[in-house]
């Protein structure tokens, strides 16, 4: 939404399968709603949903509220279709696990590099990160 970011209030109306107007603007918290809308990857919930302006905002919101040529009932359709997009994804828990690991400043070891260092130094099980 405009002027705030829509972060939770944009998943829940999606999660609904309803449609909300954005203008994205240059910051972050501006770009919530802009960047669910991506994730959907559908061009035609994007024409009728993100401005581009003040002017096309009141322009897409008029046509979405009076529902002008079905445009509220198609996108609502293409947004059920595809919200599950949203949901039990594992490319940001790679991400998040990646950044993370990037900036640790502890030495993380597999199983199997731990397994392996316990039989070669007799360790049975005391484990402890080292900084």
């Amino acid at each position: 939404g405009y002027p705030a970011g829509g972060c939770t209030t944009t998943r829940e109306v999606l999660e609904l399968g309803k449609a909300i107007i954005t203008l994205p603007a240059n910051f972050l918290g501006s770009r919530w709603t802009l960047g669910y809308y991506n994730i959907l990857n559908d061009t035609k919930i994007n024409d009728a949903v993100v401005a581009k302006n003040e002017l096309e905002y009141v322009r897409l919101a008029v046509a979405l509220g009076t529902n002008s040529n079905n445009i509220r009932t198609d996108t609502e359709k293409r947004i059920r279709d595809n919200v599950h997009k949203l949901f039990h994804r594992d490319k940001p828990i790679q991400e998040w696990t990646k950044m993370f690991l990037d900036i640790s400043p502890v030495c993380i070891h597999s199983d199997n590099d731990t397994k392996k260092n316990d039989e070669d130094t007799g360790n049975k099980g005391n484990r402890h990160n080292e900084l």
